[in-house]
Protein backbone atom coordinates (compact mmCIF):
# COMPACT_ATOMS: atom_id res chain seq x y z
CA UNK A 1 0.00 0.00 0.00
CA UNK A 2 1.34 3.46 -0.95
CA UNK A 3 -0.36 6.62 0.29
CA UNK A 4 0.82 10.24 0.10
CA UNK A 5 -1.01 13.32 1.31
CA UNK A 6 0.17 16.79 0.09
CA UNK A 7 -0.98 20.30 0.84
CA UNK A 8 -0.46 23.42 -1.31
CA UNK A 9 2.58 22.08 -3.10
CA UNK A 10 4.44 21.40 0.10
CA UNK A 11 6.23 18.19 0.89
CA UNK A 12 3.98 15.26 1.90
CA UNK A 13 2.58 15.60 5.39
CA UNK A 14 2.30 11.82 5.81
CA UNK A 15 3.72 8.92 3.85
CA UNK A 16 2.97 5.23 4.43
CA UNK A 17 4.59 2.28 2.71
CA UNK A 18 2.77 -1.04 3.28
CA UNK A 19 0.87 -1.99 6.42
CA UNK A 20 4.05 -1.86 8.48
CA UNK A 21 6.19 0.44 6.35
CA UNK A 22 7.87 3.70 7.23
CA UNK A 23 5.92 6.72 8.38
CA UNK A 24 7.00 10.34 8.59
CA UNK A 25 5.03 13.39 9.62
CA UNK A 26 5.80 17.07 9.86
CA UNK A 27 3.22 17.78 12.55
CA UNK A 28 2.36 15.28 15.26
CA UNK A 29 -0.05 17.72 16.79
CA UNK A 30 -2.37 17.91 13.78
CA UNK A 31 -5.63 16.04 14.77
CA UNK A 32 -6.59 15.47 11.13
CA UNK A 33 -3.34 13.66 10.49
CA UNK A 34 -3.81 11.52 13.60
CA UNK A 35 -7.32 10.57 12.42
CA UNK A 36 -6.07 9.66 8.94
CA UNK A 37 -3.24 7.61 10.42
CA UNK A 38 -5.65 5.62 12.62
CA UNK A 39 -8.00 5.04 9.67
CA UNK A 40 -5.24 3.67 7.44
CA UNK A 41 -3.82 1.50 10.22
CA UNK A 42 -7.23 0.04 11.18
CA UNK A 43 -8.07 -0.65 7.51
CA UNK A 44 -4.78 -2.44 7.01
CA UNK A 45 -5.32 -4.53 10.16
CA UNK A 46 -8.83 -5.44 9.01
CA UNK A 47 -7.46 -6.71 5.70
CA UNK A 48 -4.79 -8.70 7.51
CA UNK A 49 -7.40 -10.29 9.82
CA UNK A 50 -9.64 -11.13 6.87
CA UNK A 51 -6.75 -12.90 5.20
CA UNK A 52 -6.18 -15.19 8.18
CA UNK A 53 -7.68 -18.70 7.94
CA UNK A 54 -10.92 -19.24 9.83
CA UNK A 55 -10.69 -20.82 13.26
CA UNK A 56 -11.18 -24.58 13.13
CA UNK A 57 -14.73 -25.83 13.83
CA UNK A 58 -14.93 -26.87 17.47
CA UNK A 59 -16.68 -30.16 16.74
CA UNK A 60 -14.69 -31.15 13.67
CA UNK A 61 -14.14 -34.64 15.13
CA UNK A 62 -17.56 -35.46 16.62
CA UNK A 63 -18.19 -38.45 18.83
CA UNK A 64 -19.20 -41.42 16.67
CA UNK A 65 -22.68 -42.88 17.01
CA UNK A 66 -22.46 -46.66 16.68
CA UNK A 67 -25.64 -48.02 18.25
CA UNK A 68 -28.95 -46.95 19.78
CA UNK A 69 -29.55 -50.34 21.37
CA UNK A 70 -28.84 -50.33 25.14
CA UNK A 71 -27.93 -54.03 24.95
CA UNK A 72 -25.17 -53.33 22.42
CA UNK A 73 -23.39 -50.47 24.19
CA UNK A 74 -20.59 -52.67 25.57
CA UNK A 75 -20.08 -54.93 22.56
CA UNK A 76 -20.07 -52.01 20.12
CA UNK A 77 -17.75 -49.92 22.34
CA UNK A 78 -20.05 -46.93 21.99
CA UNK A 79 -18.31 -43.96 23.66
CA UNK A 80 -20.03 -41.96 26.36
CA UNK A 81 -21.28 -38.62 24.98
CA UNK A 82 -20.97 -35.40 26.97
CA UNK A 83 -23.55 -32.71 26.12
CA UNK A 84 -22.98 -30.58 29.24
CA UNK A 85 -23.37 -26.79 28.82
CA UNK A 86 -23.46 -26.99 25.00
CA UNK A 87 -26.05 -25.19 22.88
CA UNK A 88 -25.74 -27.94 20.27
CA UNK A 89 -23.72 -31.14 20.02
CA UNK A 90 -22.89 -33.08 16.87
CA UNK A 91 -22.80 -36.86 17.22
CA UNK A 92 -21.97 -38.70 14.03
CA UNK A 93 -23.35 -36.21 11.52
CA UNK A 94 -26.46 -35.32 13.55
CA UNK A 95 -26.79 -32.06 15.47
CA UNK A 96 -28.65 -32.33 18.78
CA UNK A 97 -30.13 -29.42 20.72
CA UNK A 98 -31.66 -29.43 24.19
CA UNK A 99 -34.69 -27.17 23.85
CA UNK A 100 -35.79 -24.29 21.66
CA UNK A 101 -37.94 -21.56 23.18
CA UNK A 102 -41.04 -20.07 21.57
CA UNK A 103 -38.98 -17.17 20.19
CA UNK A 104 -36.45 -19.55 18.61
CA UNK A 105 -33.67 -19.24 21.19
CA UNK A 106 -31.74 -22.43 21.90
CA UNK A 107 -31.13 -23.39 25.51
CA UNK A 108 -27.96 -25.09 26.70
CA UNK A 109 -27.87 -28.69 27.84
CA UNK A 110 -27.77 -28.80 31.67
CA UNK A 111 -24.61 -29.57 33.62
CA UNK A 112 -23.97 -33.28 34.00
CA UNK A 113 -25.66 -34.21 30.70
CA UNK A 114 -23.42 -37.17 29.98
CA UNK A 115 -24.47 -40.62 28.83
CA UNK A 116 -25.89 -42.52 25.86
CA UNK A 117 -28.48 -41.89 23.18
CA UNK A 118 -30.84 -44.86 22.97
CA UNK A 119 -34.15 -45.95 21.45
CA UNK A 120 -37.13 -46.10 23.79
CA UNK A 121 -39.93 -48.31 22.47
CA UNK A 122 -43.49 -47.01 22.83
CA UNK A 123 -47.05 -48.30 22.97
CA UNK A 124 -47.02 -49.15 19.23
CA UNK A 125 -44.35 -49.64 16.57
CA UNK A 126 -44.77 -45.99 15.57
CA UNK A 127 -44.46 -44.66 19.11
CA UNK A 128 -40.72 -45.11 19.67
CA UNK A 129 -38.36 -42.23 20.34
CA UNK A 130 -34.68 -41.50 20.83
CA UNK A 131 -33.89 -40.45 24.39
CA UNK A 132 -30.73 -39.64 26.34
CA UNK A 133 -29.85 -41.80 29.34
CA UNK A 134 -27.71 -40.05 31.96
CA UNK A 135 -25.09 -42.47 33.29
CA UNK A 136 -21.31 -42.78 33.67
CA UNK A 137 -20.77 -45.89 31.56
CA UNK A 138 -22.54 -48.75 29.80
CA UNK A 139 -22.56 -50.90 32.94
CA UNK A 140 -24.56 -48.28 34.83
CA UNK A 141 -27.14 -47.71 32.07
CA UNK A 142 -29.96 -49.51 33.91
CA UNK A 143 -29.34 -47.45 37.05
CA UNK A 144 -29.30 -44.15 35.17
CA UNK A 145 -32.19 -41.84 34.33
CA UNK A 146 -33.46 -40.11 31.21
CA UNK A 147 -32.62 -36.48 30.55
CA UNK A 148 -35.63 -34.33 31.41
CA UNK A 149 -36.69 -30.98 30.00
CA UNK A 150 -36.96 -28.54 32.91
CA UNK A 151 -37.14 -31.51 35.26
CA UNK A 152 -40.56 -32.63 33.99
CA UNK A 153 -40.85 -34.53 30.72
CA UNK A 154 -38.24 -36.71 28.98
CA UNK A 155 -36.11 -35.11 26.27
CA UNK A 156 -36.87 -37.03 23.07
CA UNK A 157 -36.96 -37.13 19.28
CA UNK A 158 -39.95 -39.20 18.15
CA UNK A 159 -39.89 -41.65 15.26
CA UNK A 160 -42.20 -39.46 13.17
CA UNK A 161 -39.57 -36.73 13.06
CA UNK A 162 -36.67 -39.17 12.73
CA UNK A 163 -38.09 -40.61 9.52
CA UNK A 164 -39.56 -37.45 8.01
CA UNK A 165 -36.62 -35.08 8.61
CA UNK A 166 -33.57 -35.72 6.37
CA UNK A 167 -31.13 -34.48 9.03
CA UNK A 168 -31.91 -37.60 11.10
CA UNK A 169 -31.12 -40.15 8.37
CA UNK A 170 -28.14 -41.56 10.29
CA UNK A 171 -30.35 -42.34 13.28
CA UNK A 172 -32.88 -44.19 11.12
CA UNK A 173 -30.10 -46.19 9.45
CA UNK A 174 -28.75 -47.22 12.87
CA UNK A 175 -32.23 -48.15 14.14
CA UNK A 176 -32.70 -50.46 11.15
CA UNK A 177 -29.19 -51.91 11.52
CA UNK A 178 -29.81 -52.56 15.23
CA UNK A 179 -33.11 -54.30 14.44
CA UNK A 180 -35.02 -51.79 16.57
CA UNK A 181 -37.16 -50.52 13.69
CA UNK A 182 -38.24 -52.39 10.55
CA UNK A 183 -38.39 -51.14 6.98
CA UNK A 184 -42.15 -51.69 7.16
CA UNK A 185 -42.43 -49.27 10.10
CA UNK A 186 -40.31 -46.67 8.30
CA UNK A 187 -42.50 -47.00 5.21
CA UNK A 188 -45.62 -46.62 7.36
CA UNK A 189 -44.32 -43.35 8.80
CA UNK A 190 -43.51 -42.04 5.33
CA UNK A 191 -47.09 -42.73 4.23
CA UNK A 192 -48.57 -40.60 7.00
CA UNK A 193 -50.15 -37.61 5.22
CA UNK A 194 -48.77 -34.93 7.51
CA UNK A 195 -46.59 -34.53 10.57
CA UNK A 196 -47.29 -31.25 12.32
CA UNK A 197 -44.30 -29.41 13.77
CA UNK A 198 -46.52 -27.53 16.18
CA UNK A 199 -47.72 -30.03 18.81
CA UNK A 200 -44.93 -31.66 20.80
CA UNK A 201 -47.11 -34.54 21.92
CA UNK A 202 -48.50 -37.41 19.88
CA UNK A 203 -50.66 -40.24 21.18
CA UNK A 204 -50.78 -43.61 19.42
CA UNK A 205 -53.25 -45.30 21.79
CA UNK A 206 -56.05 -43.69 23.76
CA UNK A 207 -54.24 -44.19 27.07
CA UNK A 208 -50.90 -42.68 26.02
CA UNK A 209 -50.02 -39.89 28.46
CA UNK A 210 -49.30 -36.34 27.35
CA UNK A 211 -48.36 -33.07 29.03
CA UNK A 212 -50.39 -29.90 29.51
CA UNK A 213 -49.00 -26.46 30.34
CA UNK A 214 -51.42 -25.00 32.86
CA UNK A 215 -50.58 -21.48 31.64
CA UNK A 216 -51.88 -22.25 28.16
CA UNK A 217 -55.50 -22.14 27.05
CA UNK A 218 -54.96 -24.19 23.88
CA UNK A 219 -53.44 -27.67 23.84
CA UNK A 220 -52.76 -29.24 20.45
CA UNK A 221 -52.34 -32.99 20.30
CA UNK A 222 -51.37 -35.26 17.42
CA UNK A 223 -53.23 -38.57 17.00
CA UNK A 224 -51.49 -41.22 14.92
CA UNK A 225 -51.97 -44.80 13.74
CA UNK A 226 -50.43 -46.64 10.79
CA UNK A 227 -53.07 -45.31 8.42
CA UNK A 228 -54.41 -42.26 10.22
CA UNK A 229 -53.11 -38.89 11.39
CA UNK A 230 -54.99 -35.96 12.92
CA UNK A 231 -54.40 -32.95 15.14
CA UNK A 232 -56.94 -32.08 17.82
CA UNK A 233 -57.02 -28.96 19.97
CA UNK A 234 -58.23 -29.11 23.56
CA UNK A 235 -59.49 -25.73 24.75
CA UNK A 236 -60.49 -24.14 28.04
CA UNK A 237 -59.42 -26.94 30.34
CA UNK A 238 -58.10 -24.90 33.27
CA UNK A 239 -59.18 -21.35 32.45
CA UNK A 240 -61.84 -19.15 33.99
CA UNK A 241 -63.64 -16.21 32.38
CA UNK A 242 -64.12 -12.95 34.20
CA UNK A 243 -66.51 -10.15 33.30
CA UNK A 244 -65.72 -8.78 29.89
CA UNK A 245 -64.78 -12.30 28.74
CA UNK A 246 -61.17 -11.89 29.86
CA UNK A 247 -59.48 -15.28 30.18
CA UNK A 248 -57.71 -15.97 33.48
CA UNK A 249 -55.47 -18.99 34.02
CA UNK A 250 -55.46 -19.62 37.78
CA UNK A 251 -52.67 -22.21 37.85
CA UNK A 252 -49.09 -22.45 36.63
CA UNK A 253 -47.18 -25.69 36.20
CA UNK A 254 -47.23 -28.84 34.10
CA UNK A 255 -49.73 -31.71 34.34
CA UNK A 256 -49.22 -35.17 32.91
CA UNK A 257 -52.62 -36.53 31.85
CA UNK A 258 -54.35 -39.22 29.79
CA UNK A 259 -57.77 -39.94 28.36
CA UNK A 260 -60.03 -42.63 29.78
CA UNK A 261 -63.39 -43.88 28.52
CA UNK A 262 -66.06 -42.97 31.05
CA UNK A 263 -68.33 -45.48 32.74
CA UNK A 264 -69.61 -42.91 35.24
CA UNK A 265 -73.35 -42.32 35.72
CA UNK A 266 -74.63 -39.40 33.71
CA UNK A 267 -72.14 -39.96 30.90
CA UNK A 268 -74.33 -42.38 28.99
CA UNK A 269 -74.76 -41.18 25.43
CA UNK A 270 -75.08 -42.62 21.93
CA UNK A 271 -71.29 -42.52 21.63
CA UNK A 272 -68.35 -42.92 24.04
CA UNK A 273 -67.40 -40.11 26.41
CA UNK A 274 -63.79 -39.33 27.33
CA UNK A 275 -62.66 -37.96 30.69
CA UNK A 276 -59.23 -36.64 31.68
CA UNK A 277 -57.17 -38.43 34.34
CA UNK A 278 -54.41 -36.41 36.02
CA UNK A 279 -51.34 -38.61 36.48
CA UNK A 280 -48.71 -36.16 37.73
CA UNK A 281 -48.50 -32.46 38.59
CA UNK A 282 -45.19 -30.57 38.48
CA UNK A 283 -44.25 -27.12 39.83
CA UNK A 284 -47.84 -26.21 40.63
CA UNK A 285 -48.59 -22.60 41.59
CA UNK A 286 -52.00 -21.21 42.50
CA UNK A 287 -52.07 -17.69 41.08
CA UNK A 288 -55.70 -16.70 41.63
CA UNK A 289 -58.18 -17.49 44.37
CA UNK A 290 -61.19 -19.07 42.68
CA UNK A 291 -63.59 -22.00 42.92
CA UNK A 292 -64.40 -22.43 39.23
CA UNK A 293 -61.68 -24.95 38.33
CA UNK A 294 -60.64 -27.72 40.68
CA UNK A 295 -56.99 -27.73 41.71
CA UNK A 296 -55.21 -30.46 39.68
CA UNK A 297 -54.22 -33.38 41.89
CA UNK A 298 -52.39 -36.54 40.82
CA UNK A 299 -54.79 -39.49 40.67
CA UNK A 300 -57.93 -37.36 40.28
CA UNK A 301 -60.13 -36.64 37.28
CA UNK A 302 -60.27 -33.10 36.00
CA UNK A 303 -63.27 -31.11 37.28
CA UNK A 304 -64.58 -27.61 36.55
CA UNK A 305 -67.85 -25.76 37.04
CA UNK A 306 -70.64 -25.98 34.50
CA UNK A 307 -73.62 -23.68 35.14
CA UNK A 308 -72.37 -23.10 38.68
CA UNK A 309 -71.95 -26.79 39.56
CA UNK A 310 -68.55 -28.50 39.84
CA UNK A 311 -68.61 -31.45 37.44
CA UNK A 312 -66.15 -33.83 35.82
CA UNK A 313 -64.77 -32.53 32.53
CA UNK A 314 -65.97 -34.70 29.66
CA UNK A 315 -65.65 -34.99 25.89
CA UNK A 316 -68.71 -36.82 24.50
CA UNK A 317 -68.33 -38.02 20.93
CA UNK A 318 -72.00 -37.42 20.13
CA UNK A 319 -71.59 -33.70 20.91
CA UNK A 320 -68.16 -33.18 19.38
CA UNK A 321 -67.95 -34.73 15.93
CA UNK A 322 -64.35 -33.59 15.44
CA UNK A 323 -63.37 -35.40 18.66
CA UNK A 324 -65.02 -38.56 17.35
CA UNK A 325 -63.10 -38.21 14.09
CA UNK A 326 -59.80 -37.64 15.90
CA UNK A 327 -59.98 -40.20 18.69
CA UNK A 328 -62.52 -42.70 17.36
CA UNK A 329 -59.93 -44.84 15.48
CA UNK A 330 -58.05 -45.39 18.76
CA UNK A 331 -61.03 -47.16 20.34
CA UNK A 332 -60.39 -50.20 18.15
CA UNK A 333 -56.75 -50.49 19.28
CA UNK A 334 -55.34 -52.05 22.46
CA UNK A 335 -54.66 -49.70 25.34
CA UNK A 336 -58.13 -48.34 26.06
CA UNK A 337 -58.53 -47.59 29.78
CA UNK A 338 -61.98 -47.31 31.33
CA UNK A 339 -62.54 -44.79 34.11
CA UNK A 340 -63.64 -46.14 37.45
Amino acid sequence: MMLALAHAGRRPLIALTGATGTKSTTSRANPVLRLLTRHVTVSACARTAAARPAAPYKNRNPTPLITLNPKSLLSSQQPVIDFSHTISRTVGDVEFVYETTANGRRERFPAGTRGFLYYHTGSTDLAGEVRLRICDNANSFAKGHDLLVRGVRPWFIDLLRLVRWPSYKLLVDILIKDGLVTHHTVDSVRKIPSVSRGPKHTIFTLSDPFYIDLQSNHHKLNVCTEDYFATYELRELFNIRKKGRDVVLPFAGIAKVRFEVSNFPGHASPGPTLVLKILEVHNLQELVEQDHVQKPVAGAYHHRKYHGVLRMWKLPFDSFANAKDAFGPLLDLPGVVYAK
